[in-house]
């Protein structure tokens, strides 16, 4: 068998993996999309859909590098093939560390390592012919990778690809603005430090670990919210409550009401959420946190929640809970 064929076949599977993912990646499938890669765009303050466009882009362009460069195209292979393995890995830690089966699940993480493991083991022999690939054509080859970067950029720039808002773990991005996603629905049985919400607020761990706390969200603007405290909660509070108020997005022109500017809560511990962000999450909302975990969220049925943490003998307020 010649040096070059001993290669061959390697780098035509490498190249068609490549390929293969890319094609799923266009299409919008869920189950290709790198999380890991969605997390470091997010961080950069990168739309993760231009992330995953280029990546698009990338992976074509490489893939017609491998075939265009013939056997000194062994070295490109062998990286792509452990950037599958290393994708497998990123994929599989963060669903390890979300307990969950977002982006695909475990099928496509055992797929793609399984493959990337497989092209990194293929055996192949020899070193380059000093007088085949390249070197007998330089000027085609040049040509054939130029062509290959072109179409990967052309493909980037061209590809409609929008990442799902739910598979931005709680971080989207709508042009330059950032949007901050709390769904406190997800939130029941979850330890407070899992919720997300000690990223923005951490002194609330120190308030809420040491005894049965109410947690709500309010809005000034929000005629809901107003009716919660004063009905609802009523003059005295059942337990330690902290109000978080959820700011308006910078930028963004809150409707003059005739609502007072401020909810009426003496003793309630006053905190708010970062301004800047738009921040998505339901208003009003009671949360109850019993050693440390979440275990009651509620958005309407108030009294569910507030039973949990009122002293035993003290009666409800006689308001009824607003609706929503």
């Amino acid at each position: 068998m010649s040096d070059a064929s001993s290669h061959l076949g390697p780098r035509l599977a490498t190249a068609a993996a490549l390929v293969a993912w890319a094609i799923v990646l266009a299409l919008g499938e869920t189950a290709a999309l790198p999380q890991w890669l969605i997390g470091v765009a997010a961080v950069a303050g990168i739309d993760p859909s231009t992330a995953m466009r280029l990546l698009v882009g990338v992976l074509v362009a490489s893939a017609g590098t491998i075939v265009v460069l013939g056997p000194r195209g062994r070295v490109l292979a062998r990286l792509a093939a452990v950037g599958l393995v290393f994708n497998a890995i990123a994929q599989a830690a963060h669903l390890w560390r979300r307990d969950a089966d977002a982006a695909g699940g475990w099928w496509l993480v055992l797929a793609t390592g399984l493959v990337g493991l497989i092209l990194l083991s293929w055996p192949g022999r020899g070193a380059p012919s000093p007088t085949r690939g390249p070197r007998a054509r330089p000027g085609l080859v040049g040509t054939g990778v130029a062509a290959a970067l072109l179409l990967g950029a052309g493909i980037a720039a061209n590809l409609d690809l929008v990442v799902p808002i739910d598979l931005v773990e709680g971080r989207t991005y709508s042009g330059t603005r950032v949007v901050e996603d709390l769904t406190t629905e997800t939130w029941v049985d979850l330890p407070l430090e899992e919720t997300g919400l000690l990223e923005h607020l951490p002194q609330v761990g120190p308030l809420a670990e040491r005894q049965s706390t109410l947690i709500t969200f309010y809005r000034p603007e929000c005629g809901s919210c107003h009716a919660f405290f004063d009905e609802s909660l009523g003059d005295s509070p059942p337990a330690r409550t902290i109000a978080i108020r959820v700011p308006p997005a910078e930028g963004v022109d809150v409707v003059e009401t005739d609502l007072p500017r401020e909810i009426a809560c003496d003793g309630c511990i006053r905190l708010a959420l970062p301004e800047g962000p738009v921040w998505i999450v339901e208003t009003p909302v009671a949360l109850v946190v019993e050693d440390g975990v979440v275990t009651c969220v509620a958005t309407e049925d108030f009294d569910r929640c507030l039973d949990r943490v009122r002293p035993e003998g003290k009666p409800a307020p006689q308001s009824a809970s607003p609706s929503t």
